[in-house]
């Protein structure tokens, strides 16, 4: 990324098309050209690191936390009338581990994170899988950089700040906290495409931090940032924003 055009992030896969969050979900937006793919990642009951978005899944009818449910538990589950299922980070990794995006590149992965021992865990399976300089954590809570930096010299940290849940605040998970931010080379801040003002993309850029823009759905929304030239979007129409992208660079 860097000085490179926007990087477009699938936000849960392909979003609005099939059910997201799944493997088919995942593989379609690499099909419609999406750089990487963004999704949660959290633990079963029986600590199995596991790629799911949202806060409950509906187990027999019941609405409760996946922590709450043995991976068995959660492999009853079918998340729409084509027996899709929940996929572990294994079944994830081992899929994508040779696929490339549209560029030729191996696909990326943004994932936030539930819980300090679910990041460690995913750090170890990409380990494993030689994934490690593939994969984004992304959350905004300073007490892990420190622990995830060092157990990992090569994962990507990245600092969401997520202001709208914190405006009496007043920009406090990373306004004046650049320092610390170097001292555990977190590489990029990740904004709500709300918050995003030219003020705040000019004060990250000032201090070499990559721009990454999240919540950018609708067609006007996406166009602004890349013409901006964020260094990143997540978005849940992955095809939509690659054609704005192309179009966008035709016309420089």
């Amino acid at each position: 990324m860097g000085k490179s055009e926007t990087f477009i992030w699938a936000h849960r896969g392909a979003s609005g098309y099939i059910t997201d969050n799944t493997l088919d979900g995942f593989k379609l937006a690499i099909e419609q050209k999406a750089d990487g793919i963004e999704s949660d990642v959290t633990l079963t009951k029986d600590n199995i690191p596991i790629f799911f978005h949202d806060y409950h899944i509906y187990y027999h009818g019941n609405k409760t936390r996946p922590k709450k449910l043995t991976l068995k538990e959660i492999k009853e589950i079918d998340l729409d009338d084509k027996n899709r299922k929940v996929p572990t980070v294994d079944e994830v990794f081992y899929i994508f581990k040779d696929i490339k995006n549209s560029k030729g590149k191996s696909v990326r992965f943004s994932l936030d994170i539930d819980s300090e021992q679910a990041g460690i865990l995913l750090i170890e399976k990409s380990k494993q899988f030689n994934m490690e300089e593939r994969i984004e954590l992304t959350f905004d809570n300073y007490s892990r950089y420190k622990r995830y930096r060092a157990i990992s010299k090569k994962i990507v940290l990245v600092d969401s700040a997520k202001m709208n849940l914190w405006k009496k605040f007043s920009r406090r998970i990373f306004y004046n906290n650049y320092d610390k931010l170097r001292k555990y080379k977190i590489k990029a801040i990740n904004i709500k495409a709300e918050d995003a003002n030219d003020e705040i993309i000019e004060d990250i850029r000032k201090n070499k931090f990559l721009i990454y823009v999240w919540d950018c759905h609708e067609a006007d929304i996406i166009t602004r940032f890349i013409k901006k030239g964020v260094d990143a979007i997540y978005t849940n129409y992955p095809d939509v924003a690659v054609r704005i992208r192309e179009k966008i660079r035709n016309r420089l």
